[in-house]
């Protein structure tokens, strides 16, 4: 394996259908009637924008997932195509490729509405049919994939074929309102990850999900990574980094020795849409730890400098379709 070699990202390939809105609060007062807005579509899905920036970035990436029979998962594969990235997908004949909604609020944040569709339908078999043939230098999970029975069986098992083929894994909760319900996959694919990247509020909901919590008057930061690495040291096989990025506050990163390291985000970053803000920090953290493991606050600012840059427009990915 060399760093020539594809990074592999399993999960869901979506398309967003985004609008930019003043407010939920001025969406509601026009229920019934008609709130004029800007319109795009862009490509979505966490693992699909993570491939995207990662190829931005210059890495060559693969793909792994599911799309419908349709016209939209055919421009989907074709946006994906046209950028370098190679697909190995499953063409569902019944479900629809996966959709999203995104509300992008003036003040930057955002409301999804997503239909998973196809992102579901994955089985072991499937995986077994589409992995790469060839040599794969890392593979990243994003836990989208977890939250469905049949794809999450998947891919815990894509997981447990990375480890034993001994490449690099990294794995996202993705979703913090979904952790709980689906706490023994999100355990079992961070004990199988040499990275783990997820966002404050996903941070909190692993530890209280592990009972450690809740926190009535809150917790530093330093204080729940402390928390969560004598969480993850009674379950992980081996060395690993957990990120946790904190919006404008940057990320903090800590290892299993309890080795903590902070980085800002770079400062007069301008604030359009916080979508695909987190799958952007992936991309760049691991570009810049795959070549130097070691040097994790270097990671954590190459992951701070590409999220600052997909903050400023509108779209998870680094492009629209």
């Amino acid at each position: 394996m060399s760093h020539s070699d594809p990074v592999v990202l399993m999960g869901d390939l979506m398309v967003d259908i985004n609008a930019i809105v003043s407010s939920l609060e001025d969406v509601i007062s026009a229920r019934g009637s008609d709130l004029p807005s800007p319109i795009s579509i862009t490509p979505g899905g966490s693992a699909s924008n993570t491939a995207l920036w990662l190829t931005e970035l210059g890495a060559s990436t693969i793909f792994l997932g599911s799309v419908g029979d349709d016209m939209v998962g055919k421009s989907a594969l074709s946006y994906l195509a046209a950028r370098g990235i190679e697909t190995c997908v499953r063409i569902d004949p019944d479900l629809a490729t996966g959709m999203c909604i995104v509300l992008s609020e003036l003040d930057g944040s955002r409301t999804m509405i997503p239909s998973a569709g196809a992102n579901a339908s994955m089985s072991e078999l499937d995986l077994h049919n589409l992995w790469p043939t060839q040599p794969i230098q890392h593979f990243h999970l994003s836990s989208y994939a977890l939250f469905h029975q049949r794809t999450g069986n998947a891919a815990l098992g894509a997981l447990k074929r990375a480890r034993s083929a001994g490449v690099t894994i990294s794995c996202d909760p993705s979703a913090h309102t979904l952790i709980r319900p689906n706490f023994d996959r999100i355990t079992e694919s961070m004990a199988l990850s040499h990275v783990i990247l997820a966002n404050w509020d996903e941070t909190l909901s692993i530890l209280q999900a592990a009972g450690i919590g809740p926190f009535p008057q809150g917790i530093g930061h330093e204080d729940a990574l402390v928390a969560m690495t004598a969480f993850l040291n009674d379950r992980n096989v081996g060395d690993y980094v957990f990120v946790a990025t904190l919006g404008a506050s940057g990320a903090i990163a800590i290892d299993r020795h309890a080795h903590m390291t902070n980085s800002p985000i770079p400062p007069n970053s301008e604030v359009v849409s916080t979508t695909g803000a987190g799958d952007a920090f992936n991309a760049g953290f691991l570009h810049a730890w795959l070549r130097d493991p070691h040097d994790i606050e270097g990671a954590l600012h190459a992951g701070n400098m590409t999220a600052a840059h997909a903050i400023r427009r509108v779209g998870a990915g680094p492009g629209a379709m």
